[in-house]
């Protein structure tokens, strides 16, 4: 609304890349290389990291400013969603983790079984980023959750997932859990405030969310009350062509733009250099103020916890620091890690988390930037097709339209250009 109106402040946050490679060919965002001379933090950075060069549009024109750019040396960085179990739950009735989707379902059944009230699978991330997170560990390898494409090495173009019987084979997993109402019914509305509710009090147990929640909800329950409580991590089942792994992300979290009516755009941009491509603004801004919030021991960081910061989330709160418009570089770009294994003030759950996840990603797909007729293709994509297939994945998963029609809902989309749009997208490649 803000961009339509053309009334945006100096600086716009969460913004497509797209869409601010679109409005600043217009003249609406600020061209940022017109000052990189003056900006030696940038230029190196740009130089040295290929994760950054598909941030620019063209070798003159860079309209989107790269919010919190992951790097493997930082976990929290690299990974969005894990998937986590209630581990007190598993060690009092002698359960453990599964490894295969079969084991995973019985898991899920003997659960329901001991809890006929509960729903074993609770969520609040919606189906598209649950596909996400699953898709190594049902063999879908270079997959881009955004449209549904997996990236082909042997033909090095993007294909439909749509089509392929691994996504399928998930969509139909997830129905069968929903028909037994061993996936929450209202997986589909469930916000924040409703999640967190049950997966503290027990009318859940396994989930997917952001990798430092097992942290989150396990102090969530104890100041509660519940001192057994325990939300670990766990890796994700996989199939015999899958993987007991997850994503690790090549592109940045989101993206800023800076109004092209700035009235101190130099002022601006000399202000990112440091902030977002600095090796002293990387750490202040995931981690906030050295021998305060975190303590440095060569290029191991530790946090710092208080009595008002009792876990990583505290400290981020407290500080203003990890925050998604906010970073630019993380400091894995910097060669520092997070001491997770020796420090005392590291919560053991989160210890866990980050012992069960060191290693165990898969890369993400290539980064596409549109232009021309390819834009607007991704265009009619996401105001046409985007929501409707989501909705449609949903009516499969409730059981609200049957499998027998996979076939017939891929050709409704074809017919609506979804192919069309995946066609265009590999102009794009470079």
């Amino acid at each position: 609304m803000a961009i339509a109106s053309q009334t945006i402040p100096d600086i716009i946050n969460s913004v497509d890349i797209n869409t601010l490679n679109d409005m600043g060919s217009k003249g609406m965002f600020l061209n940022m290389w017109d000052y990189i001379d003056k900006m030696p933090e940038t230029k190196k950075a740009f130089d040295t990291y290929a994760e950054l060069k598909p941030n620019k549009l063209s070798d003159d024109k860079w309209f989107a400013l790269p919010s919190k750019v992951p790097h493997p040396n930082i976990l929290k960085s690299a990974i969005d969603f894990t998937t986590m179990i209630r581990g007190d739950v598993l060690k009092k009735h002698n359960l453990e983790h599964p490894k295969t989707y079969d084991e995973f379902y019985a898991l899920l059944k003997e659960l329901k079984k001991s809890y006929p009230q509960s729903y074993p699978w609770v969520t609040r991330i919606k189906t598209d980023n649950m596909i996400f997170t699953l898709a190594p560990s049902v063999g879908l390898n270079y997959y881009d959750g955004s449209d549904y494409t997996i990236w082909d090495e042997s033909s090095n173009k993007f294909v439909t997932a749509l089509d392929n019987d691994n996504f399928k084979f998930l969509v139909d997993f997830m129905r069968k859990c929903y028909e037994e109402k061993l996936l929450d019914q209202e997986y589909a509305i469930c916000d924040t405030t409703q999640w967190e509710n049950k997966i503290v009090s027990g009318q859940g147990f396994f989930s997917i969310d952001y990798l430092i929640r097992t942290e989150t909800m396990t102090n969530a329950a104890k100041a509660g009350g519940n001192n057994e409580y325990v939300l670990e991590s766990m890796l994700p089942p996989a199939t015999t062509n899958g993987q007991q792994k997850v994503i690790g992300k090549n592109v940045p979290v989101s993206y800023q733009g800076i109004s092209a009516k700035a009235k101190s755009p130099e002022r601006l941009m000399e202000v990112y250099d440091w902030w977002f491509f600095s090796e002293e603004g990387s750490l202040v801004s995931f981690f906030g103020q050295e021998d305060e919030s975190f303590v440095k021991n060569g290029k191991e960081i530790s946090y710092k916890y208080s009595d008002g910061a009792k876990s990583i989330t505290d400290i981020a709160s407290k500080y203003g620091t990890d925050y998604y418009g906010f970073v630019g570089l993380v400091p894995g770009f910097f060669d520092y890690t997070i001491n997770f294994k020796d420090d005392p003030s590291i919560a053991d759950v989160t210890k866990q988390t980050y012992a069960t996840y060191e290693g165990q990603t898969v890369p993400s797909a290539p980064a596409v930037v549109y232009t021309g007729d390819a834009m607007n293709e991704r265009k009619n994509y996401v105001a046409n097709m985007k929501v409707a297939l989501l909705g449609e994945l949903d009516k499969f998963i409730m059981g609200k339209r049957p499998m027998s029609e996979w076939d017939k809902f891929i050709g409704e989309f074809n017919a609506q250009g979804y192919d069309k749009y995946i066609e265009s997208k590999n102009t794009m490649l470079k």
